[in-house]
């Protein structure tokens, strides 16, 4: 019998076996019964003939199945009239179905490249899509291969990471970034993994920039995240683990398929990546904050008595071009609800733009400007019993997109403005602008230009101070 044919004839004298195992019926017999079934089920099989290349017709699943029925109910006339014989209908041979299992939307999330006079306007979302696999029941006497969501080889991924980001700025022609040690980007992966979330604003209430300063970063901070915006069980044992490379494969060409991250990746400015990898068998957390090293603080940003003070330098070649204060409300707790409410993250509300002292006998013109600002979502008008999206919901999406806001900000001459080629030295009162807006969170940014001022002005350094009831962890 050719393969095929062979197959289906295991299956259906294998349904036979099991049906005359479960009849009562002696031993003796029950062998008696498969022996008839295999010498009539034999007899009624086309055989190939070794002296001839005539071809053997096609042996169809009904042949097979009159077979093994014809042998049984043979083997049943030779038993005596007193054994008990349970009624035998051959099990059908049906073709099932696959209905495909929706799968799950995996989020993107971008930092925008600012302009001189309005603020990044937004963190786009894009979708990556992950097959989930059949869930098996495990063993209670298996040994998790997977004990944590911050995977034992950590330093190999992020080295897995970071190539793939420097294969396309090497496609483009583009200086290739090296790796940071901001802790932050790593505590915040694991954090939207165990808390099942994927959004900028973070459960405490901060946004990347806090984050960053809070962890000692001193430069900009352009975060790209691709994760599950609800929580997705972990696996554990080798039935269901993933390759975590080939994970991270599918996040950066997700990240590379959606026009603002890939904005981000190339941007020509980036020279460090912060990284950030959660690994839970199944799927992973990622969060790159890209930055470029261009200033270091030798003093960094205090706002005391409601004096604000800062110094450092710049790399050669590099100047400041100007300095702007940005205010955002004291931080409080967020929803997973309000979280999912969230696409995307901006600066806060500009508060100050500081300029140095005019020279004798000179003026400034105007005492203010008109700023833009916004753009997103705030998760603070949303309230806190909002929908949380679960792994069902892969029709979900929140608000990507509002209206930019105009607001007019209060130029702020500083009492120091010192600035050469590469060193700063910046004190101011902003006495004023905290009577104004209160406690909160107050970021410095200071924005370069080359000396040459051949190359658009960009931002350097966003850093944020913390003048709040409570002192952040």
């Amino acid at each position: 019998m050719r393969i095929k044919e062979r197959i289906l004839y295991v299956i259906l004298l294998t349904s036979t076996i099991t049906f005359i195992g479960c009849s009562s019926i002696s031993d003796a017999q029950r062998n008696s019964i498969i022996n008839e079934v295999l010498r009539t089920v034999e007899a009624r099989m086309p055989t190939p003939s070794t002296q001839t290349t005539q071809q053997v017709p096609l042996v169809t699943v009904k042949d097979i199945q009159e077979a093994v029925q014809s042998g049984v109910r043979q083997a049943i006339t030779s038993l005596p009239s007193n054994t008990p014989v349970s009624t035998f209908t051959m099990p059908p041979i049906s073709t099932s179905t696959i209905t495909p299992t929706p799968t799950p939307k995996k989020i993107l999330a971008l930092t925008p490249v600012p302009s001189a006079t309005t603020i990044p306007t937004s963190r786009p979302n894009t979708l990556r899509i992950l097959t989930p696999i059949a869930p098996v029941p495990p063993r209670a006497t298996r040994t998790p291969l997977i004990t944590s969501i911050r995977p034992n080889n950590l330093d190999q991924l992020r080295i897995f990471m970071l190539d793939l980001i420097n294969v396309e700025r090497k496609k483009e022609g583009l200086v290739l970034v090296e790796l940071s040690n901001n802790v932050a980007a790593q505590d915040y992966a694991e954090e939207m993994m165990e808390k099942g979330y994927s959004s900028h604003w973070g459960l405490d209430g901060m946004k990347p920039y806090m984050r960053y300063s809070l962890a000692g970063s001193e430069g900009y901070t352009n975060e790209n995240l691709s994760g599950f915006d609800y929580y997705i069980p972990p696996c554990r044992f080798s039935y269901c683990l993933v390759n975590p490379e080939a994970l991270l494969k599918e996040d950066m060409e997700g990240l590379m398929n959606s026009p603002g991250h890939r904005d981000n990746i190339l941007d020509l400015n980036h020279r460090l990546v912060s990284l950030g990898i959660a690994y839970n068998g199944d799927t992973t957390s990622v969060v790159q904050v890209f930055s470029g090293g261009y200033l270091k603080y030798w003093k960094p940003p205090t706002l005391i008595n409601g004096q604000i003070e800062f110094a450092g330098s710049l790399n050669k070649g590099l100047t400041i071009y100007t300095t702007s204060i940005y205010y955002d409300p004291e931080p409080r707790a967020l929803t997973l609800g309000q979280l999912a409410a969230t696409y995307c993250y901006s600066l806060g509300k500009p508060v100050a733009l500081l300029r140095r002292p005019p020279e004798r006998r000179w003026y400034y013109p105007d005492d203010q400007a008109i700023v833009s600002y916004g753009g997103c979502t705030d998760p603070y008008t949303v309230s806190p019993d909002a929908y949380v999206p679960t792994q069902d919901d892969i029709d979900f999406e929140a608000i990507k997109y509002i209206a930019l806001s105009e607001t007019t900000v209060p130029y702020t001459t500083a009492d120091i403005y010192f600035v050469n080629e590469r060193d700063f030295d910046i004190s101011a009162d902003l006495s004023p602008i905290i009577r104004e807006q209160g406690s909160g969170v107050y970021t410095v940014l200071i924005w370069a230009q080359d000396v040459d001022e051949k190359l658009e002005p960009f931002i350097v350094s966003e850093y944020s101070i913390f003048l709040t009831s409570e002192k952040p962890d």
